[in-house]
């Protein structure tokens, strides 16, 4: 439960997943969200995987690419 304790590399606290989401907040206030299913999933898809290379360093234009 307390893995910080043991391995300083781990973050104590959950800002970056907190903020990782965010930007869905910051959509459904500009746009009214997304309209289909399938639409909210093929967004979440992209934005893992660019939000997930930011945060280990790679290229978020090479992660997205990669899902094509």
């Amino acid at each position: 439960m307390f893995h910080f304790l043991k391995d300083p590399r781990v973050p104590s606290h959950n800002n970056a997943s907190e903020g990782g989401i965010r930007i869905l907040k910051v959509k459904q206030k500009r746009s009214g969200f997304i309209r289909s299913q399938t639409g909210a999933e093929d967004f979440m898809a992209i934005h893992s995987a660019a939000d997930t290379a930011k945060k280990n360093d790679f290229s978020r234009w090479d992660a997205v690419l990669a899902l094509v």
